[in-house]
């Protein structure tokens, strides 16, 4: 026979266990960390190369400051263009595809500083790099507002920017032992190895969540618009450091190509 307890407890069943509907940081977390370290790898890449790039391109490509301005000018009107035009394309083919995309063609700058000494060539691969990472920047942004719930947003972005900055101070400082080691064309295939890893860590690890959390907002946008300003700002400094250096060296500097 049933215990009066027992009886008590088929008709009053005891509650479940209380669940926690605490909002959780970005999961998951091995797509949330392949996101950070892909952004890690473009920007300390592209900074890990520019010190070097200046001075291949003056020193022993013989350019002129005016050549010089055309290319970084491209990459940067094509970043801005491309951020303007093709930024919701994520919206319609997926987060992960568009950053695979969009770091392949940033790859091409890499590439043809490494293997052509062509200015017309050189100039469409930092075009081709320049549309490239217009598609990397919007696609991760909304990648990682698709898997944070709506009150850590405002921290993950810190997070990214942080990341961003990091990779900009490194490439600098390792380009110095780096130069010591291999060559200029060493140091572009390096930088464009470790741009192609982060296509291939895409790849593999980025999976799109299930079911994006709801009610994302516009500070994705706003964060891009901010950074695409902020690489005009870097390019164009980075244009008149080096006709400053050039006039240091002793160095003529036509205005003609």
């Amino acid at each position: 026979m049933l215990s009066a307890l027992d009886s008590f407890s088929l008709f009053w069943p005891s509650p479940p266990p209380p669940t926690s509907h605490k909002p959780r940081f970005a999961r998951p977390l091995t797509v949330f960390g392949a996101l950070l370290f892909i952004d890690f790898i473009g920007s300390f890449a592209f900074a890990f190369i520019e010190p070097q790039m200046v001075f291949y391109l003056y020193e022993e490509l013989n350019w002129s400051t005016t050549q010089f301005g055309v290319v970084v000018g491209s990459y940067g009107l094509a970043m801005v263009f491309g951020q303007t035009v093709l930024g919701q394309m994520s919206d319609k083919y997926g987060r992960k595809p568009i950053i695979v995309l969009g770091i392949l063609l940033s790859s091409i700058l890499y590439i043809m500083l490494a293997f052509f000494r062509s200015y017309s060539l050189v100039l469409v691969g930092a075009a081709v790099a320049g549309l490239g990472a217009a598609l990397i920047a919007p696609a991760a942004s909304a990648f990682y507002l698709d898997i944070t719930a709506r009150q850590f947003r405002g921290r993950v972005v810190g997070i990214k920017e942080s990341v961003l900055s990091l990779g900009g101070v490194l490439g600098p400082l390792l380009v110095v032992v780096a130069v010591r080691l291999t060559t200029p064309r060493g140091i572009f295939i390096l930088a464009g190895s470790l741009v192609l890893l982060g296509a291939f860590l895409a790849l593999i690890l980025l999976k799109s969540p299930q079911k994006p959390l709801p009610e994302t907002d516009n500070l994705a946008w706003e964060v891009n618009s901010q950074r695409s300003l902020a690489a005009q700002a870097t390019l164009s400094g980075l244009v008149l450091s080096a006709t400053r250096l050039r006039r240091e060296r002793g160095f003529p500097i036509p205005g003609d190509l």
